[in-house]
């Protein structure tokens, strides 16, 4: 598994908005706590230290205060970050283009297209469902609904994580690199994560018009697919026969098991 996959995920956790609000929540409650010390002190207590009972209720004092400011905080942030993703939600609804690039180490193949409809569910979740079309290796298809995806902010827009795992008809001049009999030989089960990134208009009844980013092949079913007709196409331009593999004997090295596959591109085509 590549690592940039875990270091996106790992980012995200370190660079969520509540350890900041933690951060917050402490400086206002020294504030406090050191403003109410002065008061106390400069009241009665300038000759001598506090005592250990006073100390005691001090310090829980200012814990349960840093836990009440942190908690008032995060309810706070919380309601804006809401408001903030239905926004965001409803500036990516709509109909897509998706075009999925193979990194050239794979063998030359054109881009796949596939159609993609982006709207919120019943739940106010956002729910993708694909369509394939014009596609090289897989017959029209569709659609496939995915409820895998997940918004995040960072420091410079958007992020956008989408997983799906379906079965996949290969196209019939793919099924016959492969050996006859095998079961259910021409289907296989592909697992995908994609990661884009994009931009939030200005306006918030502006529409997002194009995200981009990597998508990875999770199961490595895909790259068996890109090797089988990469060494298809081998055999051709050295006027050889090819021998038809099983899946299973498609030869993958090493250097292909890092699940990142290429670049997609989100082009938004218009409203539902």
């Amino acid at each position: 598994m590549d690592f940039k996959i875990l270091t996106e995920f790992l980012k995200g956790i370190f660079t969520e908005k509540s350890a900041k609000l933690a951060i917050a929540a402490l400086l206002l409650d020294l504030c406090l706590a050191t403003a109410v010390l002065v008061i106390l002190v400069g009241s009665g207590w300038k000759d001598h230290w506090l005592s250990p009972t006073e100390t005691w209720i001090m310090a829980v004092g200012s814990i349960l205060g840093f836990a009440v400011i942190w908690f008032i905080l995060y309810i706070q942030t919380r309601q804006d970050l809401t408001d903030i993703y239905t926004i965001v939600r409803k500036q990516i609804s709509g109909r897509w283009q998706v075009r999925y690039a193979t990194s050239t180490r794979y063998g030359e193949m054109e881009e796949r297209i596939v159609n993609c409809d982006i709207q919120e569910d019943t739940v106010r979740k956002l729910e993708m469902r694909f369509e394939i079309v014009h596609n090289p290796i897989f017959k029209s298809q569709g659609p496939n609904v995915v409820k895998d995806v997940a918004l995040r902010m960072t420091d410079t827009g958007y992020k956008l994580f989408y997983y799906f795992e379906t079965d996949r008809f290969l196209m019939d001049d793919i099924v016959k690199l492969l050996k006859p009999g095998e079961a259910r030989r021409a289907e296989i089960q592909v697992e995908t994560l994609g990661m884009l990134e994009f931009e939030r208009p200005a306006r918030n009844d502006d529409k997002v018009k194009l995200m981009s980013g990597k998508w990875y092949d999770l199961n490595g079913n895909m790259m068996r697919v890109l090797k089988l007709i990469e060494m298809a196409h081998e055999a051709k331009i050295k006027d050889e026969p090819f021998q038809p593999l099983t899946f299973s004997e498609i030869p993958v090295s090493e250097i292909h098991f890092d699940a990142d596959m290429g670049d997609v591109t989100f082009q938004f085509q218009g409203e539902r």
